[in-house]
């Protein structure tokens, strides 16, 4: 195949053996181009379509040591023991192998739109996958190369894109390398900038989660303020009842304060009414036997003594008893033997006497009192 060549498997064989004998019947196609190991050589395939899941698909080289030489029949499975030294594929599922011999597992398997590159750099064997190298560099190769592919499945469709030898192969294996420095370059700076967003993204989520917390501390802290406030709020109502409470006991006190009083100003009242009820019926009482001449009554600074009550009598009466003969009155004592006698009065007349002569004499203390202001 050349450049541009599209190959498409028209049927499915995987060069089994039967009795020892291998039976080519694997679709395959090799290049037209033949690459010594002493110059860089380069080929790009591309898997247009990979028809199954299961069946495998090989990209390769050929090793011989003559030009012109072929190291196998055409449709001579790869995967065999007596290609070991003539048989260096990069298979769809990841493995290089030679011959049967899986060299390493990459994990890196193609499908469909993948493009496979060969390049032969320094004698060694180097396998790409879009651009990627894919495994280690192997050597030690036969002295000539050709680029050549396996299907398995009908409908598999290979496309050789570009195959190069010498300085054109140089200068695409060195673009190749420019585009993998670029491609890396690339990669770093998409790791650098997915580490800056990462670091952004880490800083947003810090930025975030410490707003959170400054939010739910402030919403701590406002929830302590609003149970400070509620708790205050509790007290003040707590303190306001016990002032109520404490006003109301003062107030109930004052109402029973006053009840008490105006009970004891009544009682008192009660108490000087009976008191003057009292009095006024002792009085009564006392002014009765006092006219009875029952009971002595309390003395009198005022009041004259015996001697003063007879004097009286004797010096007054006889012009009483003068004018009461005259008027007809019989059995009544001769005036001048009232002076020798003692008169006897009747109670009522003791207290009238009493009382008259205790006048007298206020009366005349009086005068004196007066007398002596004048004086002074």
């Amino acid at each position: 195949m050349v450049e541009d060549t599209l190959c498409t498997a028209l049927r499915g064989g995987d060069g089994s053996c039967t009795a020892g004998v291998q039976v080519a019947n694997a679709p395959m196609a090799r290049s037209s181009l033949e690459a010594s190991l002493d110059q860089p050589a380069s080929w790009h395939i591309k898997v247009v379509k990979k028809a199954s899941v299961k069946g495998k698909i090989y990209v390769g080289v050929e090793t011989v040591e003559k030009k012109g030489t072929v190291a196998m029949l055409i449709g001579t499975n790869w995967y065999h023991e007596d290609h070991v030294c003539s048989a260096v594929f990069y298979s769809s599922d990841g493995d290089i192998c030679r011959g049967n011999q899986i060299v390493m597992s990459t994990g890196m398997g193609y499908g469909d739109g993948d493009v496979i590159g060969i390049q032969i750099v320094d004698r060694q064997l180097m396998f790409l996958k879009n651009g990627e190298p894919v495994g280690e560099p192997l050597a030690n190769l036969k002295q000539w190369v050709r680029a050549a592919v396996q299907m398995h499945r009908p409908g598999d469709k290979l496309l050789l894109l570009r195959e190069l030898a010498g300085p054109a192969a140089g200068k695409d294996i060195a673009r190749t390398k420019v585009l993998k420095e670029e491609k890396e370059k690339a990669e770093e700076e998409a790791i650098r900038r997915r580490e800056e967003a990462k670091r952004a993204h880490e800083a947003e989520l810090l930025r975030r989660e410490q707003a959170k917390k400054e939010a739910a501390q402030r919403a701590l802290e406002e929830e302590q303020r609003r149970a400070e406030e509620e708790e205050r709020r509790k007290k003040e109502e707590a303190l306001e009842r016990e002032r109520a409470a404490e006003l109301d006991r003062l107030r109930k006190e004052r109402l029973e304060e006053e009840k008490r009083r105006l009970a004891e100003l009544r009682r008192a009242k009660l108490a000087k009414e009976e008191a003057a009820r009292k009095k006024a019926a002792e009085e009564q009482i006392k002014k009765v036997a006092r006219s009875r001449g029952l009971v002595d009554e309390e003395p009198d600074p005022d009041a004259p003594n015996e001697a003063e009550i007879q004097d009286f009598m004797r010096n007054c009466l006889p012009l009483r008893l003068t004018a009461a003969r005259q008027m007809g009155m019989g059995a009544l004592p001769v005036a001048s033997k009232v002076a020798s006698m003692k008169v006897m009065l009747t109670p009522q007349q003791h207290y009238a006497v009493k009382k008259h002569l205790t006048e007298v004499k206020r009366a005349k203390k009086k005068a004196e009192h007066a007398e002596v202001e004048t004086l002074q």
